[in-house]
This record gives structure tokens, C-alpha cells and sequence, in this order.
């Protein structure tokens, strides 16, 4: 059923002929003479009503050779009661459909009084509140106790809490901190987000050192860091790579072998031969996702022909442990045993060698040997079959004659030992020398 020009207008556009040749357009009350090419329908908004019956004009204009005589047969068989007329630029139709409460008529052009509104009744309501504040006011100036207000509605139940002094308190009395099912506390922990609660955590003090163009770093200084690019493969890694002996399970990891070019494409060599005696664990973390990270300890290491291979043993870290990620960039903060600041003895290196300290480094036990035999001085016996004292060009210590009881000695400085035949109470003199 057609109720307004839009239903028309639907109608005839979904026809494939009207479509193709056609266009159509909703005007009010007559049509424009544009005089632009082509063939043009149009629809007149609003229909002309009677008792029973809305009746709209529609406008064929031709400004182009189209078939008007096909647009026309399309309408007939697509229109309710069509009416066709010729005029002097084309055709005019007329379509007519029942009337009904919902057809769109135009609106009425009649003026409407416009009625005042009566505040009569809004008066009368505010001439009550007046007197009722009136007599609110005689009763306070009266001294006379006033009308009890209305009882507000209940607040929502809160949580049950607990009272909490700052002196009594403990990290593990704030929101999401649970450090008891975390780590044991240590000594340089701090409360860090693991991504799902806060916990305790070991954070380096971190200094870049040849991680984005070289440069040098104090081998004893708490912690220094270097990146390098994951690779998945085995044997030397390539230029600026470094990849695992596991690359399934993190906290299985053995072998981290680095190249001796770091990620920004330094020789990062020297440096790791000051970092690594010293190096007490590694922090390896994801630089696009510091969370991501693993903790190291390490045990040994030896050079390669393009790289270190570094023996490592996973400490238990907070959070998960997330695989590796290939072409991800890593970087390595090798922590150092010392304390910060430069200060305190690092650990002597893990290669089943006995190690000692000389001049404020670890030398082995066959070097410090070797030392001591250059520089101590040489303490003689003496000969005790022939009572003498025999010695090279060291300084000589006497031991002295054991059967005449005096120090035989014979180019050498002499200390004697004195005479060693006991008193008869039994006191050994030392002798001078």
C-alpha cells in the first residue's frame, strides 16, 4: 500500500528499467526545467486527498532519445490506478491509492490560536509553600521544637576491613602483594608488578656499557649489560646473535653462547674478558618486554673462535617463563659478585684450579709458589754430619754445632745459635748473635 512519495519513490526505483533509463527525484508541487540531458521522473511530495482516495502527480521529462514509452508501461504495471496525459515536455501521470490514517498528507496551513497556559493552579501551590515556610519560621523564633525530617535510605554494604596502624603495617598487608608465595626475601629485593600481583624481585643496579655503540665499562662496577639478537640454531652464532643449548624451556638452559659483536654491531670482546671472571649471574630479559626475563648463575665460560660459550644454571624468577622469541632483541646485564660501588672480593673462576689473591687479583697456587721461592729468603739447616752451615748466595741462618755447642759458620753472616749444652736447670740460652 502507498502511504507517502517515498513509497513511490521505492517502488518505481526498484523496477530494472526505470533504473537503468531514468532518474527519479521527490519535489514539491511542480517539476524543474534544469534542461539538463537525460530522461527525468519526478514525484510530487505530497498527494492531493479527498473523503476516501490520496491521489500523487508524477512528471515524465525527456531531455535525451531514451524510450519514453517503455518508462511509461514500467509505471502502469508498477503503480495502483494510473492515469497518463501528454504535455509539451513529456508526460504527467497520476497514481491513486485508498486513504488512510497514516497516509502523509501536507500539512494544514492554518493558523492556530495559541492558547495560554493557566497557572491558576501553580499559584495556589506556591501560596501553600510560602504560608508553610511562614510557619516553620514562627516556630523557631517560638523556641518550640520542629518537625522531625524523614529518615534517609541505608548506604550499600561495604567489605569487612580490618583497622591498619603505618607502624604495624607490612608489604604484605597491601593490595595484590603476596610475598610469601613468591620468592624468599633477600638482600637487594624490591616490590615489583609481575604481571599478575606484586612481588619481590632482584633488580640490577643496571649501567649501559657497549649496548647500543661500544664504549667501555669498570669490570668491577655492580652490573653492566649488553644486547644481542635471539637465533635459534647451533655451533659459533652469527654476527650479533647469541642462541641456547635449549630453546623449549628456559629454566633448562645450560649454554648461552654470545658473539663477540654485540647487536648494535660493536666488538664487544675486551669487555667481556674484564665482565666475565667476575661475573657472578646474568639477568637476561626482552628489551620490547622487560617482564620477560630470566635469571642465570653462572659457573665458567671459554672463548670461541667468534664468541664466548658461558655455563650457566637457571635461579628460580617470579612471574613465567617464557620461551625465547627468534630475531627478538635481549639484553644481558652481567651481575658481578662484588658489592656496589666497586667494593668487596669477586669469586675466584669455577675451573677446578686452585686459586689465591696477590696484588688485588686471583692468581693460581703454582704462580703464587713461584712467587714466594723468588722472594722469600732461604733458611739453612746447616750439614749436620760435618757441623756446617751450607747455603748459596741467600742469607744464612746458623743452626749452629751441635756437639761443641757454637755456631760454625764459614763465609756467610753468621747468627749464631748459641751454646746448647743444658744447665743444670735446664734453660736453653738463646746466645747473642
Amino acid at each position: 500500500m502507498i502511504l507517502s512519495s517515498a513509497d513511490i519513490f521505492k517502488l518505481i526505483g526498484g523496477d530494472p528499467v526505470i533504473r537503468l533509463l531514468a532518474k527519479i527525484q521527490i519535489v514539491d508541487g511542480k517539476p524543474p526545467l534544469t534542461g539538463e540531458e537525460g530522461l527525468f521522473i519526478y514525484i510530487d511530495r505530497f498527494p492531493e486527498v479527498d473523503e476516501f482516495e490520496a491521489t500523487w502527480k508524477i512528471w515524465i521529462i525527456d531531455y535525451s532519445d531514451e524510450p519514453v514509452d517503455v518508462v511509461v508501461n514500467s509505471l502502469e504495471a508498477t503503480l495502483p490506478k494510473v492515469e497518463v496525459s501528454q504535455t509539451a515536455f513529456g508526460f504527467q501521470l497520476t497514481t491513486t491509492e485508498f486513504k488512510s490514517a497514516n497516509t502523509q498528507v501536507k500539512p494544514s496551513d492554518e493558523i492556530r490560536p495559541v492558547i495560554a497556559p493557566d497557572f491558576s493552579e501553580w499559584e495556589d501551590r506556591f501560596q501553600t509553600l510560602v504560608e508553610d515556610v511562614q510557619d516553620q519560621m514562627l516556630l523557631v523564633t517560638s523556641g518550640r521544637p520542629g518537625k522531625d525530617g524523614r529518615d534517609g535510605a541505608d548506604g550499600k554494604d561495604g567489605a569487612d576491613g580490618k583497622d591498619l596502624l603505618a607502624t604495624d603495617a607490612s608489604l604484605d598487608d597491601l593490595k595484590d602483594v603476596d610475598l610469601e608465595a613468591k620468592l624468599a626475601l633477600q638482600k637487594g629485593h624490591v616490590l615489583t608488578w609481575d604481571g599478575t600481583a606484586w612481588t619481590n624481585l632482584f633488580i640490577p643496579q643496571v649501567f649501559a656499557a657497549g649496548a647500543a655503540g661500544g664504549g667501555t665499562a669498570d669490570a668491577g662496577a655492580p652490573s653492566t649489560t649488553i644486547q644481542w639478537k635471539y637465533h635459534v640454531g647451533t655451533g659459533e652464532p652469527p654476527s650479533r646473535d647469541f642462541h641456547t643449548d635449549n630453546v623449549d624451556n628456559p629454566t633448562l638452559v645450560t649454554i648461552l653462547h654470545v658473539s663477540d659483536v654485540n647487536n648494535a654491531g660493536t666488538d664487544v670482546t675486551s669487555l667481556l674478558n674484564g665482565l666475565l671472571p667476575n661475573t657472578d649471574k646474568i639477568y637476561l630479559y626482552k628489551v620490547d618486554e622487560p617482564s620477560s626475563a630470566h635469571l642465570y648463575s653462572v659457573s665458567s665460560y671459554t672463548e670461541t673462535s667468534t664468541g664466548y660459550e658461558i655455563t650457566v644454571a637457571h635461579v628460580e624468577t617470579p612471574g613465567g617463563e617464557p620461551v625465547f622469541v627468534n630475531n627478538s632483541v635481549y639484553g644481558f646485564t652481567f651481575i658481578t659478585a662484588g658489592t656496589g660501588g666497586g667494593g668487596g672480593i669477586s669469586d675466584a673462576p669455577s675451573n677446578n684450579t686452585p686459586y689465591v689473591r696477590y696484588n688485588g687479583t686471583w692468581i693460581t697456587w703454582a704462580e703464587a709458589r713461584d712467587i714466594t721461592a723468588q722472594l722469600a729468603d732461604i733458611v739453612d739447616g746447616g750439614d749436620f754430619d760435618q757441623d756446617l752451615s751450607f747455603t748459596g748466595t741467600s742469607t744464612t741462618f746458623d743452626g749452629g754445632d751441635f756437639q761443641a755447642g757454637t755456631g760454625a759458620a764459614i763465609d756467610q753472616e753468621v747468627l749464631e745459635g748459641g751454646v746448647f749444652t743444658p744447665e743444670d736447670d735446664l734453660v736453653l740460652d738463646g746466645g747473642l748473635a
